[in-house]
């Protein structure tokens, strides 16, 4: 009989404290001890397992770089930028908060060959898709990336790009993963709707067409070789479906 519900998580993971490490006779590590802890979700006994589609945490929330945003922006092929007083700004040269990003992207794939040690079956990777890093990170002007249809362009294909060189790495730590991708919507509608205020709080973005917007993340979608399974959460799904643009490949 095929499961009902699969359970899944949105991409993060609160790393284990300490003394949650201590009780618990995990590593150190927080990155290795976290996926250890996934795991552990599994169970042994194959009978008695419950649909659980295992996910790399892409954030464990340890500092100001340990979320999803700086995350997905570790991800993006061929970019700089740091974090300002106003937000995560993409520009020249690479701050010590996007490379602590880099880094913690870094140390949890190579957890990821110790603790997956012999794991087949599902595992998602997760980003925020590039219609919702448009409406949060700015350019080196200071103005939203969303108000540069140059960069609004270019974002699915420098994503797309980085998820590639991500999955390759991830499926040579864990060789027996069927890798599926989740992008994450989460400003969707804000951006659809013109809801996205400026750096000055006296205007909005200009709305972007639902049209547009799958145009938008279908390209982080399609624009890799060979495909995982992909698919999107949050408003720009529905646009997306409507607009006979699917995040889905086969």
């Amino acid at each position: 009989m095929r499961p009902l519900v699969t359970l899944t998580g949105d991409g993060t993971f609160r790393a284990p404290t300490p003394q949650d490490a201590l009780r618990l006779e995990l590593p150190d590590d927080p990155y290795l001890a976290s996926l250890m802890r996934l795991r552990a979700l599994l169970g042994d006994d194959l009978e008695e397992q419950i649909a659980t589609r295992l996910y790399l945490p892409s954030a464990l929330g340890q500092d100001e770089a340990d979320h999803l945003l700086p995350a997905t922006l570790a991800l993006l092929a061929e970019t700089t930028g740091d974090l300002v007083s106003y937000g995560w700004r993409l520009g020249t040269g690479t701050g010590l908060a996007w490379q602590r990003a880099r880094e913690q992207r870094r140390r949890m794939l190579d957890a990821a060959r110790i603790a997956l040690l012999g794991y087949e079956g599902p595992l998602m990777t997760t980003a925020l898709g590039p219609a919702t890093l448009s409406g949060a990170t700015f350019l080196q002007s200071g103005e939203r990336t969303l108000g540069d249809p140059g960069a609004v362009r270019d974002l699915p294909m420098l994503l797309a790009e980085g998820l590639v060189d991500h999955l390759a790495t991830l499926q040579e730590r864990v060789p027996g993963a069927q890798l599926h991708v989740l992008l994450r919507e989460d400003a969707v509608a804000a951006v659809h709707e013109g809801r996205i205020p400026t750096p000055s709080g006296r205007r909005h973005s200009t709305p972007i067409s639902g049209a547009g917007i799958a145009r938008v993340t279908a390209g982080a979608a399609t624009h890799r070789s060979p495909p995982p399974r992909s698919g999107c959460c949050g408003a720009a799904c529905s646009s997306r479906s409507r607009s006979s643009a699917s995040a889905r490949t086969p």
